[in-house]
């Protein structure tokens, strides 16, 4: 298949259309380079993925290429792009997060991060990735001798009690917090972090959600 790879590997990111630019093939491939390019047979990567109806296929196909080079795949599910970098510095694993930022739905994409949420450009590694990949989505994928696992993990507690301790709340006085996160993930992450959903303690904060 014919790839504008120089298309969709931006400075930063990979972004494209789903099922034009970026296909179930091109994503194990990337995810394939992107385990040889940071030696990560025998380590873990997390992987998360925002609500795009592609994202969930998408991490899976991830999963099937870093696993097939020998790397360990736990899944975060469910996530903010902030949530997944999170995870990235709490365990100290590489990460990669399936979301296309502000373009729309019909768009996915990737951002590649080192442990400890170090990002990845294309000066600092994408490019090698890319690179790899190419020669992946040509020639194909060999497993390794021992191929990795998947696994599920969820930080989005650990993740909201994170972000309540960045603020004082002791002085919070009773409010109620109207809460309109549009179609972003956080409908997810603000009720987790201001109300009781994710078991943390309840604070004088009465959140309606739209």
């Amino acid at each position: 298949m014919q790839v504008n790879w120089d298309a969709i590997v931006k400075t930063y990111d990979v972004r494209g259309l789903v099922d034009v630019d970026l296909t179930d093939a091109v994503v194990k491939a990337l995810a394939a380079g992107f385990v040889d390019e940071l030696g990560l047979a025998g380590h873990s990567v997390v992987v998360g993925h925002d609500m795009r109806d592609s994202s969930p296929r998408f991490a899976a196909s991830f999963a099937e290429g870093a696993t097939a080079r020998g790397a360990d795949v736990i899944n975060l599910g469910l996530c903010s792009t902030d949530e997944s970098y999170f995870a990235s510095g709490q365990l100290n694993m590489a990460a990669a997060m399936f979301t296309a930022s502000h373009n729309p739905a019909s768009y996915n994409g990737i951002k590649f991060s080192r442990a400890g949420a170090r990002g990845i450009s294309l000066d600092t590694g994408l490019a090698a990735i890319r690179d790899r990949a190419k020669k992946y989505l040509a020639e194909g994928i060999e497993s390794v001798a021992n191929p990795g696992s998947v696994s599920s993990k969820d930080v989005l507690v650990d993740y909201a009690a994170y972000l309540r301790k960045l603020v004082d709340l002791s002085k919070v006085r009773p409010m109620k917090v109207v809460v309109d996160a549009a179609n972003g993930m956080g409908g997810l992450t603000v009720p987790a972090v201001l109300s009781t959903k994710a078991g943390l303690s309840a604070l004088p904060i009465e959140i309606v959600e739209m």
